[in-house]
């Protein structure tokens, strides 16, 4: 049965969203392993070992100024909500299934992107999304990007499954609502 996405309301107290520390690691990997994460992240369940190399290669070994890596964590209890990057262009998030359709998403994300599009470069940021995250697409279309048609694979730890590749480019996040 198909079920349209509708917004839920926003967390109480926004999340803080900082830098990606060492500290925030485990935190980011217990996200990472929870099967409903990786399905809608990388399309399927990574091995350990999968798993590992991965953070390794996109969150631990490209620190650089030019990359920029949150995570939003609770003000009560510090915990890690959600994670995401901004790297090579490419945006990409996660959030704690406890914590879906609560505004931690679009507040990391709305974060990254600021961040991102502050590069004197002007460069345009890219998403990608599975066609069934629903969720994903509509927060990213609220953001200001824009439908760019399907993309392939661009790592070897996605799942062969269609994705759909969303595009915003320098004057279109100047316009980025805020709510």
């Amino acid at each position: 049965m198909y079920r349209p996405f509708t917004p839920a309301p926003t967390v109480d107290a926004p999340p803080i969203v900082v830098a990606f520390a060492p500290s925030h690691r485990q935190q980011v990997r217990a996200l990472l392993t929870d099967s409903r994460v990786a399905r809608a992240f990388f399309g399927q369940v990574l091995r350990d070992e999968a798993l590992d190399a991965w953070i390794a290669d996109n969150w631990e070994a490209t620190l650089e100024a030019d990359e920029c890596r949150l995570v939003a964590l609770g003000t009560h209890d510090g915990r890690v909500l959600g994670a995401g990057c901004v790297a090579e262009g490419t945006l990409s998030y996660v959030v704690a299934p406890t914590d879906w359709r609560r505004g931690i998403g679009i507040t990391l994300a709305r974060e990254l992107c600021a961040q991102a599009t502050r590069d004197p470069r002007g460069r345009s940021l890219s998403a990608i999304v599975f066609r069934e995250n629903r969720a994903s697409a509509a927060l990213l279309e609220q953001l200001g990007f824009r439908f760019a048609g399907l993309s392939h694979a661009v790592c070897s730890a996605f799942a062969a499954r269609e994705r759909l590749r969303y595009v915003l480019s320098q004057s279109d996040s100047e316009g980025t609502p805020e709510a």
